[in-house]
C-alpha cells in the first residue's frame, strides 16, 4: 500500500499511518512485518 502511494505520488515528503493494535509492541511488529 505504502509502496503504491509512493510510486504514484513519489513528491511526497511525509506519510502518517495509523494503525490498531491492542498493545505498542503489537503495532510496531504489525509496522516491521506490512
Amino acid at each position: 500500500f505504502v509502496e503504491k502511494i509512493l510510486r504514484v505520488q513519489p513528491q511526497v515528503k511525509r506519510l502518517y499511518l495509523l494503525v490498531r493494535a491492542s498493545d505498542a509492541k503489537s503495532a510496531k511488529r504489525r509496522i516491521d512485518t506490512q
